[in-house]
């Protein structure tokens, strides 16, 4: 008896040992669920490490033919996969084979996101873009990449003699182009710190029909463009710097009261003894004349 009431103790103690030891063996109690957060520095397979769905393109996609040379791409924004969140969206503009033409990142729009490329891309040429969301250093995946053809510019044939007639459908375009924006007519006038909005959006609408249609260097002189004048290439060397060409005023009362016009110069000018030059200005780079 006496052997039993001292064994009872020690194996209290013992199984308060076991039951601590246990206690103190047993995984920890889950932490309480905090706010889930959209990023991790584990990238997925794909490379993103940010918890959120790929944008989807909206347009230009499926190759489609643009009226111009300078894309606006528009996307549907990504969504978090956990929680809401503010994305930007780096967007990137390829070659068709994938050389990186340029890329930038906006802040998301309204359930859309769109960038306006503001540079001249090769007439009639494919070419690809893609976007993905950004948070801090964090990416999201990229989105399926869409294709794209560039407006497919006209090119009168060179003549087989003499030189081409200048075409007629030239008072309509300015008309045209004016009545769409007549603010851009009304401060064409640089001298009174207008610009060559109005010129420009002229020239360009022109060369959809013909890329014949350029810009006119002031008494032949390149430097020193008309501002309300454009040129016609009639003959068969390249556009650039060629005097070959047709003068014709766009503006009437240029820096009084601007009105569209129409009106053949070439006559006048080289009977002032004077003559007109093909430019570009710039903006586009001037044909090679090989047809």
């Amino acid at each position: 008896m006496y052997r039993i009431l001292k064994t009872l103790p020690l194996a209290g103690v013992a199984c308060a040992l076991a039951v601590t030891m246990a206690c103190s063996n047993s995984p920890d109690s889950p932490a309480a669920p905090g706010a889930a957060i959209p990023s991790t520095t584990d990238a997925a397979a794909d490379g993103s490490t940010l918890k959120a769905t790929a944008p989807t393109p909206l347009s230009p996609t499926g190759d489609t033919r643009l009226d111009s040379r300078t894309p606006t791409m528009t996307i549907s924004n990504s969504q978090g996969r956990f929680v809401g969140a503010s994305f930007e969206y780096e967007f990137q503009l390829t070659t068709d084979g994938g050389a990186v033409i340029s890329s930038t990142t906006l802040a998301a729009g309204p359930g859309n996101t769109t960038w306006a490329f503001g540079g001249q891309l090769d007439r009639d040429t494919p070419y690809r873009w893609r976007a993905r969301a950004t948070m801090g250093s964090a990416i999201g995946p990229w989105s399926s990449s869409a294709r794209f053809f560039t407006v497919k510019e006209n090119r009168t044939p060179n003549p087989t003699s003499g030189r081409l007639p200048l075409p007629g459908y030239g008072a309509g375009v300015v008309a045209q182009v004016a009545g769409q924006r007549p603010d851009l007519l009304a401060r064409s006038c640089q001298e009174h710190g207008g610009s060559w909005e109005f010129l420009d959006l002229v020239v360009d609408t022109l060369r959809l029909r013909d890329t014949r249609w350029g810009y006119n260097g002031k008494r032949g002189n390149s430097n020193d463009p008309s501002q309300d004048i454009v040129s016609y290439n009639y003959g068969s060397q390249p556009d650039e710097g060629t005097i070959n060409v047709y003068i014709v005023d766009t503006i009437l009362g240029h820096c009084g009261s601007p009105s569209p016009t129409w009106i053949d110069q070439t006559d006048l000018t080289i009977n002032s003894g004077t003559i007109g030059r093909w430019t570009s200005r710039g903006r586009f780079p001037g044909s090679s004349g090989i047809q």
